[in-house]
């Protein structure tokens, strides 16, 4: 197949119809892969009003198991940004900014001194 080479890092993509594109030459796991296209998805507010893609629906996008797609979901769980109630499904977590006091007083110093 001729095309641009690609890095054996790469994570999920999007095509050009805007569907996740996975590597799956690449030694990063497929669950790995979905993780990092989940995130950056998230952080881009791409998710409308709280609502997670369902397995199913993330099963649907990605081609892959619904094993697969449940590990990248249950990662995200881990770090705190999706919650997952059984029969409610999964919903995006209201991060709060978090600083630790040094930073903040760092910058307060900062800005005064200015």
């Amino acid at each position: 197949m001729d095309g641009p080479a690609r890095s054996s890092c790469q994570t999920a993509r999007m095509s050009g119809n805007d569907e996740p594109v996975l590597d799956r030459s690449s030694p990063v796991p497929l669950w790995v892969q979905i993780l990092e296209d989940l995130r950056r998805r998230l952080f881009q507010g791409e998710f409308a009003a709280g609502r997670f893609p369902t397995d199913q629906q993330l099963v649907d996008q990605y081609g892959v198991s619904r094993q697969t797609a449940r590990e990248a979901v249950r990662r995200l769980r881990e770090q705190g940004l999706v919650e997952r109630q059984r029969g409610l499904g999964t919903t995006i977590r209201v991060q709060e900014l978090e600083q630790p006091m040094g930073t903040l007083y760092s910058l307060v110093c900062a800005v005064e001194s200015a």
